[in-house]
């Protein structure tokens, strides 16, 4: 669910870095992620109502989910700082003037 949620709010903030706004590019997603995230801290506030089991190791799991966040935000933020000119290359690609056309995806039977 807290996946679900980040992804919800950063939709907005993608499209609006971009100068476009609309109910389904920046509203809704808004919307759908607060709620999302609201619903992620309720379960996570009533945990042991979810599970119905009172045991403490049991119910600080979902830390473990705030503790890997934490972790992952730290692993992407390291090429970042001690290597910025990887970090800009992440995600970037290159196509090349030379290659071939793609081939047609049509089959063409010959007869022999």
């Amino acid at each position: 669910m807290s996946l679900l949620a980040v992804t919800a709010l950063v939709v907005p903030i993608f499209f609006a870095r971009r100068g476009i706004y609309g109910v389904a590019t920046t509203v809704a997603p808004a919307i759908g992620g607060i709620a999302i995230s609201v619903a992620t801290a309720l379960a996570v506030a009533i945990y042991s109502a979810l599970t119905g089991v009172e045991s403490r190791i049991i119910n600080s799991l979902p830390w473990l989910l705030v503790l890997s966040a934490v972790i992952g935000i730290i692993q992407a933020q390291w090429p970042r700082v001690h290597s910025p000119g990887a970090y800009e290359r992440i995600g970037a690609s290159r196509v090349d003037e030379d290659v071939a056309p793609a081939q047609s995806t049509e089959f063409v039977l010959e007869r022999a």
